[in-house]
């Protein structure tokens, strides 16, 4: 008995719920159910919890800020000053071979910014405000603006090769550019001569020839004015035999100059240009008889000023 007691349970309280409908179907009046504005709603809304109206609001604060338009993107990669690289390799005409001590200078062939100061620096990399210097590889390197039309100028602060100068085409955002600068270097030149007399034209024999590197020139003096460069004495040198005629090595990018001399005769200086690099078209040194030139030095009154 028992066993079946919770069954009984249920069908009765199945039969008061009938009833209570078909109750309210016969009166008519209808079942009452909680409309949308109905206090229960609004105390089951006031109820739920404040979560479920909340995710909204939440994904609104935590999404990310919209990304940045290509092309501002783009404007900011070119007002990068460091947007290019140029990777420069100095090389010698004659040697073939990589120099070092070679100073670096970029600047801008129209520089809109006004003057700017370049510092040297002892590495290899730079930039337009700072002068690298080549090493063992020849190499130097700089980051630069791009779109920007540069000047190179190299000088060996060594004296083993000369300057050169170059324009780069400008380099475009983010572009990687290696050029090879060629500088004369060694030997690079031969000069062919032959000393003569000034009076007769007779080729003049013993004659010492040898040869001077000027540089430029000329050289600075300490107050500032220009004085004639005398030049340092080349290697080697070469005396002539009977017909006059000469033959030496040169590198012609040091400016060398052909210094004659010889007994009876006055010294004779000549500059080279590289013309007479062949016997056909040797280089004629005209020398003159040496004079005798005695003076006395006398002061105001007419007496000899020893020493003077």
């Amino acid at each position: 008995m028992r066993r079946w007691l919770p069954i009984l349970l249920l069908i009765a309280l199945a039969a008061i719920a009938a009833l209570a409908v078909l109750w309210h179907s016969r009166s008519g009046a209808p079942l009452a159910l909680p409309s949308a504005g109905s206090p229960a709603l609004a105390a089951a809304r006031d109820a739920e919890p404040a979560f479920q109206t909340e995710p909204r609001e939440v994904r609104t604060e935590l999404a990310p800020a919209a990304a940045a338009p290509l092309a501002e993107a783009v404007t900011n990669a070119v007002a990068d000053p460091a947007g290019a690289h140029l990777t420069l390799r100095v090389v010698g005409k004659t040697s073939h071979q990589p120099v070092s001590r070679v100073r670096v200078t970029l600047s801008l062939t129209t520089p809109e910014e006004g003057p700017r100061q370049t510092k040297n620096v002892n590495g290899s990399a730079g930039d337009l405000g700072n002068a690298p210097l080549t090493g063992d590889d020849g190499l130097v390197t700089f980051d630069l603006p791009p779109a920007r039309e540069l000047r190179v100028w190299a000088r060996n602060e060594a004296g083993q090769s000369d300057d050169a100068g170059v324009e780069v085409p400008p380099l475009a955002v983010s572009e990687r550019r290696e050029l090879v600068l060629e500088v004369a270097d060694g030997i690079d030149g031969r000069v062919y001569g032959r000393v003569v007399s000034t009076e007769t034209g007779e080729a003049v024999a013993g004659a010492h020839v040898l040869l001077e590197n000027t540089g430029a020139g000329f050289t600075i003096s300490t107050g500032g004015k220009p004085i004639f460069n005398r030049g340092k004495p080349g290697s080697g040198g070469v005396v002539t035999g009977n017909d006059g005629v000469f033959e030496l090595s040169c590198s012609l990018w040091q400016h060398p100059r052909v210094r004659v001399e010889t007994d009876g005769y006055g010294m004779r200086y000549v500059d080279l240009d590289g013309l007479h690099a062949d016997p056909v078209h040797a280089l004629v040194v005209r020398v003159s008889r040496a004079a005798l030139l005695t003076a006395r030095v006398l002061d105001a009154a007419g007496a000899p000023i020893p020493e003077a």
